[in-house]
């Protein structure tokens, strides 16, 4: 599951392993947000980076989710250092093998994540500007009120929105996927369905 920041990736993600639960199979989320490499982690502020500049999908180890994901598949637990959102990093998490596997994250639709993974099936999230504006300030705002360690200002959220914006437009996506759904957010968790590809329905 990929998209823009803040369109609701998680959220999407959690509806799909209530689904894979309900019907008596093991399944858990991945977040590629993890796999970050360490020089650009910059504790609770994700997106504002060493160069003061926008994430690229070359930011992050795919090759490393890759092996770990390999791992899994092969009945071994992986061990991982996390970054909670309204906390930062440094959060130790062991994960334990499933039947199925939720990667959710930015760039999963990009050329440099297709040469690493193997996706069964690929989701696609995306919004008109406004509305992501609009669900970033509302979430960073909802943080701001619940989370000690929470410290981005109203301000630093502004830069992070257009960062997000660039981010979004600033790399080529891969023409790998062959069962791939886009689906277009309209608010308010209503969507209009773009099938592409032949998808599975």
């Amino acid at each position: 599951v990929t998209g823009t920041s803040s369109i609701g990736k998680s959220t999407f993600s959690n509806m799909i392993l209530e689904h894979f639960q309900r019907y008596g199979f093991s399944a858990q989320i991945i977040s590629a947000d993890n796999y970050l490499k360490k020089v650009f982690q910059a504790g609770t502020n994700f997106w504002n980076r060493l160069d003061s500049t926008y994430l690229k999908p070359e930011h992050f180890d795919w090759n490393l989710l890759a092996n770990d994901l390999k791992s899994l598949k092969n009945s071994h637990p992986i061990h991982k250092e996390c970054y909670v959102r309204g906390t930062g990093w440094g959060i130790l998490q062991t994960f334990h093998p499933t039947e199925y596997y939720i990667i959710e994250g930015l760039f999963l639709d990009s050329v440099q994540a297709s040469d690493n993974l193997d996706y069964d099936f690929l989701v696609s999230l995306t919004a008109d500007e406004h509305l992501i504006r609009t669900l970033r300030i509302e979430r960073d705002a909802y943080y701001r009120r619940t989370s000690p360690a929470f410290k981005r200002t109203e301000d630093e959220t502004l830069l992070e929105i257009k960062n997000t914006l660039l981010a979004g437009k600033s790399y080529s996506v891969s023409t790998h996927w062959k069962r791939y759904l886009n689906l277009h957010a309209k608010g308010s968790y209503n969507a209009t369905i773009h099938l592409i590809n032949n998808p599975i329905v």
